[in-house]
Order: C-alpha cells, then structure tokens, then sequence
C-alpha cells in the first residue's frame, strides 16, 4: 500500500504526486518543499540530527531515543467539530502518556456529532498506533529529519539547493480535486440535513397530537434547525460548483 512521505498515513486512491514522492492530502502536498529540503542538506547536518536523536528527552528529561510523535484528537457536536493531530519532540513513554490522554477525550467527546461517527474510529486507531508501533528506535525518523531541516534553515545555519520547479498543472490538479471533494461532502451533509427535516416535518403533527401540543415548540425549532443545516450546505456547495 502506498503511504504518504509527508504524514505517512495510507493512502487508498488517488494519491498527489511530485517528483517521486506521493501525498494522501493537498495541506501534505504543500509541505512538500521540507521533503526536498531534507534530501539536499549537507553531511554534517545528519550528524546533527542524530545528536538530536540520541539525546534526552526535552519533556521527561530523560535518555532517549527521542522522536516526533504524532497525537491524534478529536471534539464533535451535530454537524461542528474539530479534528487534529499534534507533533512533538519526545521519548515514546511520554508520546504513550499524551496519546493516552488524547484517547480517553476522544473517546469521550468525539461522538456527539455525525462526522465523529465516521472518524473518532479513526482517530482511536491512530492513537493506539503512536502506543504500540513507535518510529526505528536505531535511527532518526524521517518526520524528524525533515524537522530539524526546516528548522534549521530558518535559523540561516544551512542553505540548500533549489528546489526542482513545479509545473503548474500538477497544482491546479491537486486544487481541483479537494474542490471536488469539498463541494461533494456539503452536497452530502445538505441531502442528510434534508431528509432529516423531511421526517421530522412529516412526524411532527404525530408527534404534538401525541403530547397534546405540549412540545409544539420544540417539533418547530427541530425542524428550522435541520433546514437551516441543509441550507447552509447546499449554498456551500452551490458557492464552491462556481
């Protein structure tokens, strides 16, 4: 299976290319820049990376190996939420600790809206994987290697040769199809929006005859609520197909 060279996470179809690298998501082909960066350093760099690698632990203080880490989290409520992952320099009993932490609030909070349905799974996974299959021990990631170039090179420590130009189609190819994937997911939200409120149209007069008119209040802000969401994807939707 194909992986991407920036995130490493699977990548199941339609992979971004450049040069001979592959991307699972346009934020990753942007960053392409720090994979290229990190090839063409200099020897004495590598030597500092592993000085980095070798060393103690910036947050235990204690001996490495010391890596990147990747911790995985997630919040949803109905149709808002927020999706992330975090990267930091430490030893892999403190990454444990963090992504430990980060499993129990995802664990918690990710599933109140429709999108955590889909991904908080995801996001566990993750955090497990950062658990049990830390990066090779015996030497410095290349997620690791990548930031120390950057870091390095905004520090003016190093200069690198120019990057290969890019051509301009594989840009507007990779804008294009997260457009496409963009517009897609508000029409899908708008269709799901749409038939929720269909049926809560449809139950509402059952439902106040039931109550005796008690909840009439409540059965009429339900279903403003879901025509509003459906609303709100489908002008997204309609704005983003211009």
């Amino acid at each position: 299976m194909i992986h991407c060279d920036y995130c490493n996470m699977p990548i199941l179809f339609n992979p971004r290319k450049y040069a001979d690298l592959n991307f699972c998501h346009p934020d990753c082909f942007e960053k392409r820049h720090a994979i290229l960066n990190a090839r063409n350093m200099p020897e004495p760099f590598y030597e500092e990376v592993r000085a980095v690698h070798d060393g103690y632990c910036p947050k235990c203080h204690g001996r490495g190996p010391v890596d990147i880490h990747t911790i995985h989290s997630i919040w949803t409520v109905w149709n808002a939420g927020t999706m992330k992952q975090t990267q930091q320099l430490s030893c892999h009993g403190c990454a444990s600790k963090d992504a430990i932490i980060a499993f129990g609030k995802a664990s918690l909070f990710g599933w109140w809206g429709l999108k955590g349905l889909f991904f908080t799974p995801v996001v566990l996974s993750r955090n497990l994987g950062t658990i049990l299959f830390p990066p090779n021990p015996s030497k410095p990631s290349p997620t690791l290697t990548r930031e120390c170039a950057n870091q390095a090179i905004k520090a003016g420590k190093y200069s690198v040769l120019p990057l290969p130009p890019e051509t301009e189609t594989v840009v507007l190819e990779a804008e294009r199809v997260v457009a496409k994937i963009r517009r897609g997911q508000s029409f899908l939200w708008g269709v799901v929006f749409a038939l929720v409120g269909i049926v809560a149209i449809y139950d509402a007069p059952r439902s106040i005859k039931s109550h005796h008119g008690e909840h009439i209040v409540a059965e009429i802000l339900t279903i403003l609520f879901f025509c509003v969401l459906s609303w709100w994807n489908f002008r997204k939707w309609k704005s983003g197909k211009r």
